[in-house]
């Protein structure tokens, strides 16, 4: 059987976000990816690799622990598998004798998806951000630098970007026209409202936050917001 190719599936309206600063990421919802793929490749569903053992958690050097994730098919048909580290909120191996079920569980439907991206290609701009190679990037190429940046702004990033443009305002002026569509209109509406009510649009609701200063930061002359608290 054919190996699915799901390069482009994945829907930029469903791109959330987590962390703040520097551990800000960009992901889709486990459940989402694994919809999508019930919805586009029928039959093939995730599962864990057991070591020589018949143990699901395969022990590191150093005493960590790691998944094997592969997808197989109703047929029987197997894919290779893909090793995932069981990690903290950090990033950071758990070990041994810290990791709980909580652990497990949320490191299998996070490896399901990036099982999902290195072999169907399922949302794989995002992942290329978490790039291995990246820990060596002062020793490599300025050409291999330049081509990494490419991809970390790759296709679901400026996808997103394009969406949040096609945003529609809830206010009472301009009501449902989209922000893209204000900002050329009435741009500086639209840096008043942040100004003003930045606080009641982060607790009410960020993702529409996120759109506006988005459409704030392209439309301001340097590249970079108006407004000291965005982030």
């Amino acid at each position: 059987m054919e190996i699915p190719n799901l390069s482009g599936l994945a829907d930029p309206k469903n791109v959330s976000q987590k962390g703040t600063g520097r551990f800000t990421a960009d992901y889709i919802n486990w459940a989402r990816t694994l919809q999508d793929i019930r919805s586009q490749a029928p039959g093939w569903m995730p599962e864990l690799m057991e070591d020589v053992d018949g143990r699901e958690l395969h022990k590191a050097p150093d005493g960590s622990a790691y998944l094997m994730i592969r997808f197989r098919h109703t047929d029987g048909t197997e894919t290779t598998a893909i090793p995932h580290a069981i990690m903290d909120h950090k990033m950071m191996p758990v070990a041994g004798d810290k990791i709980g079920a909580r652990d497990v569980a949320d490191s299998f439907v996070r490896g399901a998806c990036k099982a999902a991206a290195a072999l169907f290609g399922y949302a794989w701009q995002m992942w290329s951000k978490d790039d291995p190679m990246s820990r060596d990037i002062m020793h490599e190429p300025t050409e291999h630098v330049t081509e990494r940046k490419i991809v970390k702004e790759g296709m679901i990033k400026q996808s997103t970007n394009e969406a949040y443009e096609k945003v529609e305002w809830p206010g009472k002026k301009y009501t449902k026209m989209q922000l893209g569509e204000i900002a050329k209109k009435d741009p500086e509406y639209l840096k008043e409202i942040l100004k003003q009510k930045f606080e009641v649009i982060k607790d009410q609701d960020p993702k529409l936050l996120k759109a506006i200063e988005y459409v704030v930061s392209k439309m301001s002359n340097n590249g970079k917001q108006d407004f000291p608290d965005a982030k």
